[in-house]
């Protein structure tokens, strides 16, 4: 009996060993996909703050900001991948602000100021980064944005399909400005 134990051990270990990856292995793409139930062939790569704030400075990009704990991020995850995959575009930056955010840090502040006017105005007059949402940026310059998706929760039922495909539209308009190297107003 205790030959067999031994074997089922060693044999577990041998089939379950082959597929086993080691941290430094796992791609971006694979962790964004475990995190949020997507596809692992997916365009998302996480950044840090300072990455964030060096696009906003002077780089050229699309930044997610999200939170895979909220629904509505969730929900609208799966619409972006798709919409990106299908107009080639090949990488999208991630970035979970909830930290910096509520403990209101120095660099909260100072991506608040970079994202100027493309933000939420709380009701005391107060700027703040709504997520989820997407930042278009192209040489330091935000050439557009959308924070529509973190409404969906408060969409009725038989409005749904409408304000899916109203986003969608908007994500594709944003996509092709973002495309478009004479973009810029």
């Amino acid at each position: 009996m205790k030959k067999v134990v031994i074997f089922i051990l060693v044999l577990m270990f041998f089939v379950s060993g082959c597929s086993i990856k080691k941290a430094e292995e796992v791609t971006d793409a694979e962790i964004f996909a475990s995190e949020y139930a997507i596809s692992k062939n997916n365009v998302f790569k996480y950044a840090s703050i300072d990455e964030v704030i060096s696009l906003l400075e002077e780089g050229t990009g699309i930044v997610f900001f999200g939170n895979s704990d909220q629904e509505c991020c969730s929900s609208f995850v799966k619409l972006f991948s798709d919409l990106v995959d299908k107009e080639g575009i090949e990488e999208v930056y991630y970035y979970n602000p909830t930290v910096i955010q509520d403990d209101y840090t120095d660099e909260y502040v100072e991506l608040i100021n970079l994202l100027g006017d493309n933000l939420t105005i709380t009701d005391e007059g107060d700027s703040y980064l709504t997520i989820p949402s997407v930042y278009f940026i192209r040489d330091g310059n935000i050439i557009g944005y959308n924070d529509k998706a973190s409404l969906i929760m408060n969409v009725e039922d038989d409005k749904l399909e409408e304000f899916m495909e109203d986003l969608e539209n908007d994500y594709l308009e944003l996509i092709a400005k973002y495309l478009n190297e004479d973009n810029i107003d």
